[in-house]
C-alpha cells in the first residue's frame, strides 16, 4: 500500500479565513449532518451533541495539522476514529460521506483549492486503512 502524499504546507492567508470562518463551517456541517438521518438516528436525542463534539474535535485537528504541516495528526485521528466511532454506530462510510459534506460547506466558506486539497487526503486515507480487527 504506497503513501499517499499529503497535500503540504498552507499559506498564511487560508489558514486565516479558515480560522475566522471556523464557526460558521461547524454550525453548517452540524445542520447539513443532521439531515442525514439515516447515518445519526442511532445517536437519538443525543445526535446534535455527538456531531457538534466529533467535527469540532475534526476541524481543530485539522486545523492543527494546516498550521504544522504534519499528516500524522490527521492519520492519527482517522486511525482512532476506525477504532471507536463503529462502537457508536458510525461506519467508515458514515465518516467519508461526512468528510465529503464538510468539504462542500468548507469550498463556500473557503473557496480554496489548499483546504480542500486536504479533504482529499482524508478520504482517500480513510478509504486505504486497513479494518482495525485486522492489525
Amino acid at each position: 500500500m504506497s503513501e499517499i502524499p499529503f497535500p503540504g504546507p498552507i499559506s498564511p492567508t487560508c489558514l486565516n479565513a479558515f480560522r475566522i470562518k471556523k464557526q460558521q463551517i461547524l454550525d453548517e456541517a452540524v445542520k447539513s449532518a443532521l439531515k442525514n438521518t439515516d447515518e445519526v438516528s442511532q445517536h437519538g436525542d443525543q445526535a446534535a451533541r455527538l456531531i457538534r463534539s466529533g467535527f469540532s474535535f475534526t476541524l481543530d485537528v485539522l486545523e492543527s495539522a494546516m498550521t504544522l504541516d504534519e499528516p500524522a495528526l490527521l492519520k492519527d485521528q482517522l486511525q482512532w476514529a476506525l477504532i471507536r466511532l463503529p462502537h457508536e454506530g458510525v461506519t467508515r462510510e458514515h465518516l467519508i460521506s461526512r468528510f465529503n459534506m464538510m468539504q462542500g460547506i468548507m469550498k463556500y466558506f473557503v473557496p480554496t483549492e489548499e483546504v480542500d486539497a486536504y479533504f482529499r487526503w482524508m478520504v482517500q486515507v480513510l478509504e486505504q486503512l486497513g479494518d482495525p480487527e485486522d492489525k
